[in-house]
This record gives structure tokens, sequence and C-alpha cells, in this order.
């Protein structure tokens, strides 16, 4: 029994840090760190059995950030220490587990992080004349795999995991619900996986996902429920937001269509983004500079909440997308207002650093007394205050600097980059804070693979050449990978 527990460890381990090197690669081939990227690469293949040649200083499974924060491998008493205590953390996680269980990966996370990576890297890899077969190779075996997930009527909604066995599960945290992010995210990486295989298995999934959306009739036409039952559909009552478990589905909307042209797509996106503008977008008070706000519906009791977790930061790069592709000024006017509202939550904590989530008062809120009762930032409210070291804010800064030029969105990125060198730069990397108002409460000792393939890539690009990440030549994922368009 201990021997199969251990393989089903060291297999599910072997996955996931393979998973992590994919989702740094392609930051590595723009950053053009060409050594450091053979490196992963390497890694990789060896992870996937396809070879023996890597590095006999790199460990085996060692993820992509043991390093001492300037790119050198730790080594000796330090490695020892970290493989340790990750071997320990590992334990706790897998304290439990059944002898009888099998192995299983996460569809949502393992579509946007390995599967898009890998046709990033593809893409890039060709760019450069330096076509590598054995990357779409991997992409392939893994989009059919995945492909497994989809088991249910009319193969419409993807399952939240899959295993060896074949069995499928639903999202355990959500209790039989799923949420409306991981059952949608994954039209550009299918979709572009057939355009490269020409192989249509793929965007037929994808194509059934969204007849399925079509098909229902949510109370406000565009907007749908952060979560659902699979089986049931839309409620008459339910939570929308374009935050946690919803985001990826309205981004997806706009980026399939840029992939495809696909003009029904274009249409519920369009239909999304008026009930953004008319739901869900309202102005904060007391404050002596209103807020443009993203908030939280509850059509059950026709009440828009102000409050905006960081996810919800990618909304004014969307925006400003939209409003580049699709001629919509209004679009861009929200996206400037909401760009000021996710960077003044950096710039009035006391860190220059952004809360996980943070809440407002406006005059259409009646409940405004529950936030009063938070801590609160200058013109704010703090729900939750850790830094994770997302993404979503520099994403947006990064699009909005290319679409209009304005070089105030570089000196926002740049803020933003000297507080994380203040405050999160350890010997070991970097690590999220506990508290963006308190710095003294200490480091959250994680360093998630997003921050090496969003985060840092977001605000390299910022700087760099127009031409390296081109939004003319490339849609980004919403794991940052780079999907090549336009294709038929």
């Amino acid at each position: 029994m201990h021997k199969k527990t251990a393989a089903i460890r060291t297999k599910s381990r072997r996955i996931q840090v393979r998973g992590e090197w994919i989702d740094i690669m392609d930051t590595l081939l723009l950053a053009r760190m060409s050594d450091e990227y053979e490196i992963a690469k390497s890694n990789v293949l060896e992870l996937m059995g396809r070879s023996h040649s890597v590095s006999k200083d790199l460990p085996f499974g060692s993820s992509p950030w043991r390093t001492d924060g300037q790119g050198q491998q730790l080594e000796g008493e330090q490695q020892q220490k970290l493989e340790q205590a990750l071997v320990e953390k590992q334990e706790d996680i897998d304290d439990g587990i059944k002898d009888t269980q099998d192995h299983g990966i996460g569809f949502f996370d393992t579509v946007v992080r390995q599967l898009g990576g890998l046709l990033s890297i593809y893409e890039l890899d060709r760019s450069q004349t330096n076509e590598n077969p054995e990357i779409l190779k991997e992409a392939v075996e893994l989009g059919d795999q995945l492909s497994l997930a989809f088991q249910g009527p009319n193969n419409a909604l993807p399952a939240s995991a899959i295993y060896e066995s074949g069995r499928v599960s639903l999202n355990k945290i959500l209790t039989g619900k799923v949420s409306l992010a991981e059952v949608s995210t994954f039209h550009l990486e299918f979709r572009q996986l057939s355009h490269l295989t020409s192989n249509d298995k793929y965007k037929e999934l994808a194509e059934s996902n969204f007849k399925y959306f079509t098909s229902l009739n949510p109370k406000i036409p565009g907007l749908y429920p952060a979560y659902f039952g699979p089986k049931d559909g839309v409620a008459s009552e339910y939570v929308a937001s374009f935050g946690s478990l919803s985001d990826g589905f309205y981004e997806y909307l706009l980026k399939t269509y840029l992939l495809t042209g696909d003009e029904k797509v274009k249409d519920l996106y369009i239909s999304s983004i008026e009930a953004m503008h008319k739901h869900l977008i309202s102005h904060s008070q007391k404050s002596s500079k209103p807020h443009l706000v993203l908030g939280v519906y509850d059509t059950a009791t026709d009440t828009l909440v102000p409050k905006m977790d960081h996810l919800s930061c990618f909304a004014p790069g969307l925006l400003a997308l939209g409003a580049k592709v699709l001629n919509r000024p209004k679009d861009l006017t929200a996206a400037r207002g909401l760009m000021e509202t996710c960077f003044m939550s950096y710039r009035n904590s006391a860190t220059g650093l952004g809360a996980d989530e943070i809440a407002f008062l406006t005059a259409e809120f009646s409940q405004g007394k529950e936030f009063e009762m938070l801590p609160r930032g200058p013109g704010f409210y703090l729900i939750d205050p850790e830094y994770a070291l997302r993404p979503e804010t520099v994403e947006s800064l990064f699009i909005l600097y290319r679409i209009t030029g304005q070089e105030k969105y570089q000196e926002y990125a740049w803020e933003i980059v000297q507080a994380i060198e203040k405050h999160c730069r350890t010997k070991d990397g970097y690590s999220g804070l506990v508290n963006v108002m308190d710095a003294s409460e200490g480091l959250t000792n994680t360093m998630p693979s997003h921050f090496l393939s969003q985060t840092l890539k977001y605000l390299y690009l910022i700087f760099d050449d127009p031409g390296v990440g081109s939004l003319d030549d490339y849609i980004f994922n919403t794991e940052g990978h780079l999907i090549k368009y336009p294709i038929s």
C-alpha cells in the first residue's frame, strides 16, 4: 500500500512540476533568456519521459523558481532544506490519500497553463525558424487527455477533473456545482490546437460549449451566474460578476472572436459588456475623487455590491482591447476609469501593492455599514489584505499602454516593480505579502507560477519594443500565453 501511495505522489509531483516549467517557458523566450529556456526545455522533456539529457546540476522534479532571486540555482544545504520543506508540504497535502485512488488532473488549470503554454512555446519557436515537433506532439497528447472531460449531454460542459481510469468529477469545493470560468475557458486553446493539427475534434468541443451557453436564458441577458449546477442550468436567482469564478468566460468571448471572426461570439461579448455597463459599474462615494467600481450583482435582491477582487482588474485591459477592435469608445472610457481604480488600490496602500479584495461605499448600496466594520485604506475598505503576486492589474496596464501609447501606464507599472522589489524579494525568489497595509505582518512564503508566467511577463513587455508580443500578432490567453491569430 505504501509503495503504491508513494508512486501516486511521485507521479502527481512530476506532472505538477512539469506544468510549472511549461507555464514559464514563453516568458523566458520573450525575455531572450535563451540559456534559461534551454534548461527549462530539458526539464520538460525529461518530465515527459522523452529525454534523459536534463542537467545533472538540477535535482529531479526541480521547480523553476528554486533560486536565489538572481536566477542562480540553490546549492548544498540551502537546496536540501528547501527540498525537505517541499516534501513535508506534499505529505501534508496528500495525507489520507487512498491506496486505490488514481491520478487526476484539473481541467481548467491544465488547459490554460500547460496546453496554452505548449501552444505558445511552439508558435514562438516557429517564429524563430526553430520548430519543435515534440512540443506539438505533447500538446496533442494533452489535448486528447483533456477531451475526456466531456462526457455529459452533447459534450457541452467539461468535468472539473479527469483521472487515469477514465472517470471524471465535478468541482469538490463547489459541492457539485461548477464555476462559469472553469467550464468555458478553453476555447482559445482547443480551437488553436485544431488549427495546428487540422483535426476538428477540439474545435467541435468548443463549439458545443458555446451552443450550450447561447441556449441558456439568464435573467439578465449577457450576464451569467458565477457558479451553477450543470444539470440545472441558470437559476432565476444568481450572483454575477467579472471577477472570481467568472472572469475567463467573458475574456474568452472577445478573444475567441479575434481568433476566429465568429460573429455570434462577438454578439454575445457585446451583450455581456452592455450588461456590465448597466448592472455592474458604479461610482464610489466618501472620497475626494469618486472611483469607478466593477461590482458584484445579486439578481435575488437586485443589489450591486461594490466590491472588487484583484481578478476583476483584468477587465480594463479587456475593455480596451474590445474598444480598439470593435470601435467602442465608451468601453475605452470605462477601461481608463477602472484602470485608475485598480492602480489606486496599489498606490494608496502602505506597501504600494494591491490587496486581493477591496470594497467601496456607493450611493446605491444601502448595506454600506457592513464595509465600515472592515479595516480601510485611503479610499477603500479591505476585505482580503493579502498581496498574492497576481498579474491582472499589470496585464491591464500593459494592454492600455500598447493601445493608447500613454506613458503614465509605464510609470504606474514602474511603481509596482519598485514595490515588488522592496517588499516581496527574498534570497530565494519572491513572495506574496500577508497584509498590504502592514509589511511587518510578513510574507506568505509562496510564489505561484502565475508570477513568472504573467506578472513578470507583462511588466517586462510594457517596457520592451511593441513588436515583441505584439497585440497585432498574438492573443494572450488567461494565463498570459501567446496564441497566434487570425485563423479561419
